[in-house]
């Protein structure tokens, strides 16, 4: 796992948010949708959280929801049900991860677990009430995923 300090830029974003059963699948089903129609930004970057029961980031891994986080050059012409935000720049603490799809739980909370060891062993300040973020990667392995996880640090 390597790890970083990163600067995040601003980032406009659209949004996408799926709820439990299965949160995560329903955000991706939606944003997988929406790249279909939206190809032409070879830049973008997708990020995502946990959410509560109000979309609100949520830092319990027993959450309501998650979001789903798709950078845009500039916003799409408004669509009724299409949320915009922006990902205000920040200085965060970075472990990149990756494994199978099969077992991604396992090797994600060893990468946020990894970041907790860093943080006491580096005397790092987190944020107080930080923003945490998954960047989705691209794999070039179908049946592997690739991410970076970030933590805000003051």
């Amino acid at each position: 796992m390597k790890t970083s300090i990163r600067r995040l830029p601003e980032l406009k974003v659209v949004s996408f948010e799926g709820y439990s059963p299965d949160p995560e699948m329903q955000a991706f089903r939606k944003v997988e949708e929406w790249i279909r129609d939206h190809p032409e930004d070879e830049d973008r970057r997708i990020f995502g959280h946990n959410i509560d029961a109000e979309g609100k980031l949520s830092l319990d891994p027993q959450n309501a929801g998650y979001k789903v986080l798709v950078s845009v050059n500039d916003y799409p012409p408004e669509k009724k049900d299409l949320k915009t935000e922006v990902i205000s720049p920040g200085k965060f603490l970075v472990v990149s991860t990756g494994g199978k799809i099969d077992s991604a739980g396992q090797w994600v909370m060893e990468g946020w677990q990894k970041m907790n060891q860093l943080i006491d062993s580096e005397n790092l300040k987190v944020k107080s009430s930080p923003r945490w973020y998954e960047e989705h990667l691209p794999s070039p392995d179908p049946d592997s995923m690739m991410m970076d996880l970030y933590l805000e640090l003051e």
